[in-house]
């Protein structure tokens, strides 16, 4: 009886899941964020340099990859490397949010533009 049960469960959350899933699926309604819009803008593979502490310059690359229906952008800064740093920026009823994931941790952010490699997007 008890397996005749668990099995009942599963076929109703397996069911359920099927449903939220299916095309029918209205996503939730948010306000829009001009700055969210402008990260969306970042798509692609960006290369220029890097300039550490003791001002040695080294080769850098990032990549902005639109991702979840168009909900997210996801930074990827140094590719490969032990320093490689991951950033998700979304809209956050109607401002930039940003979630950003390295060594060090995860930090959370609320407004704010992504890094070096789009300053210059932000400013001009």
């Amino acid at each position: 009886m008890k397996r005749f049960l668990g099995m009942m469960g599963l076929l109703v959350c397996v069911l359920a899941s099927a449903l939220y899933a299916g095309e029918g699926h209205a996503p939730i309604a948010v306000p829009p964020s001009a700055e969210f819009e402008n990260v969306k803008k970042l798509v692609g593979a960006w290369e220029g340099t890097a300039t550490e502490k003791d001002g040695k310059v080294s080769p850098a690359r990032a990549e902005y990859k639109l991702t979840s229906g168009g909900s997210a952008v996801v930074e990827i800064l140094f590719a490969g490397t032990p320093h490689e740093m991951h950033s998700v920026y979304f809209n956050e009823n109607g401002k930039l949010g940003m979630t950003h994931y390295c060594m060090r941790e995860r930090y959370r952010y609320g407004q704010r533009a992504p890094h070096a490699f789009a300053q210059a997007y932000f400013s001009g």
